[in-house]
């Protein structure tokens, strides 16, 4: 049997105990398969394949989940044991109990009243990145491209007014289960978001730019980067960490940024072997929001359909939640904060201050 770790943030479904068995969360990585399943007995239900045959199953005791919140989710399998925690507490198996319950109190989200672009500080932290763009983007073009002509300000709004539509409509047709367009979601993103350091770089994102020419903060929340996680954590093959982007401080330990500080967050590493002819290597991979959103529109996207894909974004589709795998549910995610940002410049530039939230 093979050994492994492997952790994840759940959110346990209402009503609790579940009616009927009830996907939690899924991933899988190289060969191996990993699935959690809520059980109408008030347990969780581990399952590990390796190469499509099982490997591991677990069944836990009863838990008795106070709040309504999110938990911690951690487990380790090895030769002769299996171990599965709750924000750090150990679950029994069902077997072992004797009838008993475990409780676990998940963590609430808490909202706040106002948006991140309404927030007294947040031109003063968002100042690099305004900075930033005031210098790339802060003066307008004077001389077009051989056989081109340059939009005026008035039309480059009108385009963002209309890459808002569509960001409402393929957001909505993909939450509601149209698979088929996320590639499109993704790159709609690119154009709105997507940015190289280069200053002779020709990417010149729509929303970026725009902001640039106001002099404007695009601030949003976010789980800090340097929060504290357990060991185990560290230690897992593979770990996926947006930062739970939002416009409202709904988690009270949430910072604000500057969306392009946020989109410059590693968002997954996964670990991988290599068989070489001398042997098998060991190698980490990662990639930013950005290069999430890139590596989507120009692989899998209506950018292009490349020959081949990143493995650690194949990872990160791979990796499903109770709703949806974590590469719909970042894009999401991105562009629900987008939609709003998109927004609050529209209404700068037309004199409307801030949209209502």
């Amino acid at each position: 049997m093979s050994e492994g770790t492997a952790f994840a943030v759940i959110k346990f479904p209402f009503p609790w105990p579940v009616p009927i068995r009830q996907l939690l969360w899924s991933t899988k990585h190289e060969s191996r398969s990993i699935q959690i399943h809520a059980s109408p007995t008030g347990g969780l239900l581990l399952d590990v394949l390796d190469d499509g045959r099982p490997s591991v199953s677990f069944e836990s005791q009863p838990i008795i989940v106070r709040g309504a919140g999110f938990a911690l989710l951690s487990i380790t399998w090895k030769e002769t044991s299996t171990s599965l925690r709750l924000n750090g507490e150990e679950v029994l198996p069902s077997i072992m109990a004797g009838g008993r319950s475990h409780e676990v109190s998940t963590t609430d989200h808490i909202p706040a009243l106002e948006p991140a672009f309404l927030h007294a500080d947040a031109r003063a932290l968002c100042e690099p990145w305004v900075a930033w763009r005031k210098t790339r983007y802060g003066v307008a073009k004077t001389v077009a491209k051989p056989n081109r002509r340059l939009k005026s300000e008035a039309e480059q709004f009108e385009e963002l007014r209309m890459s808002n539509r569509c960001l409402t409509d393929l957001a909505g047709a993909v939450a509601n289960g149209n698979a088929h367009l996320t590639g499109h979601l993704a790159t709609e993103l690119r154009a709105l978001l997507y940015w190289r350091d280069s200053k002779a770089s020709s990417y010149s994102p729509l929303l970026i730019r725009l902001a640039g020419r106001l002099n404007l903060p695009l601030p949003i929340y976010q789980i800090p980067e340097g929060s504290p996680v357990p060991d185990i954590v560290l230690e897992a093959s593979f770990r996926v960490r947006s930062g739970e982007p939002s416009l409202i401080k709904d988690i009270p330990s949430k910072e604000l940024v500057d969306i392009q500080e946020w989109l410059r967050r590693v968002v997954i590493d996964v670990d991988f072997s290599e068989q070489l002819a001398d042997g098998v290597a060991a190698h980490r991979l990662s990639l930013t929001g950005k290069e999430v959103i890139l590596d989507m529109a120009t692989t899998r996207g209506s950018a292009h359909y490349d020959e081949d894909v990143p493995k650690a974004l194949e990872a990160l589709y791979s990796m499903h939640g109770p709703e949806r795998d974590q590469l719909t549910r970042f894009l999401l995610e991105t562009a629900n904060i987008t939609r709003a940002l998109n927004e609050y410049i529209i209404g700068s530039a037309e004199g409307r201050g801030s949209p209502s939230y």
